[in-house]
């Protein structure tokens, strides 16, 4: 029994390997950038959360709480939240989350507030984008022609 795939199949899984490469290496660069910063932040804003609850266990002022919640607010707006990121939750940058950006950036998508926060990630973004949509339409046009029933 020979096994005989047409022109239409090969393009298909040779494009599909690549755009699955893709988006390992990007998911790998976004991952490297952005994880360590993230990760600072994280540490920052546990400390800070530590110290909060230390200085302020019997009393608290409306200026100390204020100051904390700009802390808070400014590392959310980072994708670093206090419950989520400083317990042990899955960091936003770490490999699998990264292949969950890289997939969404790629399809346009944009699902969450997730963003790179390095002027090299943001750079890298665009050149990964750039590159990838239309990548991604090729993908979506093989595979169109390769199911085409006429």
């Amino acid at each position: 029994m020979s096994l005989s795939l047409r022109k239409s199949t090969v393009r298909l899984l040779a494009l599909s390997g690549f755009y699955l490469l893709y988006i390992v290496i990007g998911a790998s660069v976004f991952s490297a950038i952005e994880g360590p910063r993230e990760r600072d932040l994280t540490v920052h804003v546990r400390d800070v959360r530590k110290k909060f609850l230390k200085d302020h266990s019997k009393c608290l002022t409306d200026g100390d709480l204020e100051k904390f919640l700009i802390e808070i607010n400014n590392a959310a707006h980072k994708g670093v939240s206090s419950t989520k990121n400083v317990t042990m939750a899955e960091p936003n940058w770490s490999f699998g989350q990264s292949i969950f950006f890289s997939v969404t950036v790629l399809t346009t998508i944009g699902y969450g507030r997730v963003t790179p926060l390095s002027d090299e990630g943001k750079g890298f973004i665009i050149v990964y984008t750039v590159i990838g949509i239309p990548l991604t339409l090729i993908l979506f046009s093989a595979i169109v022609e390769t199911y085409d029933t006429n």
